[in-house]
């Protein structure tokens, strides 16, 4: 889409194709987050992230279908990919049973933090 944008070769069904493939992708980087995380366990909350992922991704389009605009938040899709980067890599290096590894005071584990990212 960028790349389409900037050599001012976009068309619709370029715009189409891309959203339909970024729409594929949003359900495999939501699951491999949860995998990531080891939580698999609760697959009640493995449901919960990828529906919120999908619906966000719904939300965002269905309001640039209304406005003719896609509008971007502080802390969006370009913030939340360096957040699941940043999982993957403590992941690879601590290994995923870092993540079962409960956050002081608050008593829950650490996997459900990037489920609340």
């Amino acid at each position: 889409g960028k790349q389409a944008r900037r050599t001012e070769s976009s068309s619709p069904l370029g715009e189409l194709f891309d959203h339909g493939c970024d729409s594929i992708s949003t359900v495999f980087v939501s699951l491999g987050i949860c995998i990531a995380v080891k939580l698999g366990a609760y697959s009640n909350w493995m449901f919960f992230q990828c529906f919120i992922a999908i619906s966000l991704f719904y939300c965002a389009h269905w309001q640039t279908y209304i406005t003719g605009s896609l509008k971007f938040g502080k802390f969006d899709v370009t913030e939340c990919q360096v957040s699941i980067i940043f999982v993957h890599i403590i992941s690879a290096f601590f290994g995923t049973d870092i993540w079962m590894n409960k956050v002081p005071f608050l008593n829950i584990e650490l996997r459900v933090l990037p489920i609340l990212l």
